[in-house]
C-alpha cells in the first residue's frame, strides 16, 4: 500500500509539473489562420480587417518583440489577445510567446 500510494505521489506530481508547453502552430491555426491563412495569405475576412496581403513577407524586418507586441496590442483591425480594462486575455503569456516564435519562423 505504501509502495503505491509513493507511486501515485510521484506520478500525480510529475504529471502537473510537466505541463505541455502550447504549440505556437496550434494557436496560429486556431487563432490567426482566419484572418491571417494558413500560409500568411490574407482571407477575404482579413482583407476586410485591413491585414497585409501576406503576414510573414509584411513582417520580414521585424524583431520577436514587435511581434509579441503586435499580438498582445492588436493593430489596425486586429484584436487584442493580451490583457485588456476589465477583459480576460484571449491568450496567456505563454501563448502569446509560443504563438509569436512561431509567427517569426514563418517569416519570409
Amino acid at each position: 500500500m505504501t509502495t503505491l500510494v509513493a507511486f501515485l505521489a510521484v506520478v500525480g506530481f510529475s504529471g502537473a509539473v510537466m505541463a505541455e508547453a502550447p504549440s505556437g502552430e496550434k494557436l496560429y491555426m486556431k487563432k490567426c489562420k482566419v484572418c491571417h491563412g494558413k500560409d500568411g495569405t490574407a482571407t477575404k475576412a482579413g482583407l476586410k480587417k485591413e491585414s497585409p496581403e501576406n503576414l510573414f513577407a509584411s513582417i520580414k524586418d521585424w524583431t520577436e518583440e514587435q511581434v509579441i507586441d503586435n499580438v498582445t496590442k492588436g493593430k489596425n483591425k486586429m484584436p487584442t489577445f493580451g490583457p485588456r480594462e476589465g477583459k480576460k486575455s484571449k491568450l496567456s503569456p505563454e501563448e502569446i510567446m509560443a504563438v509569436s516564435k512561431y509567427v517569426m519562423s514563418m517569416k519570409k
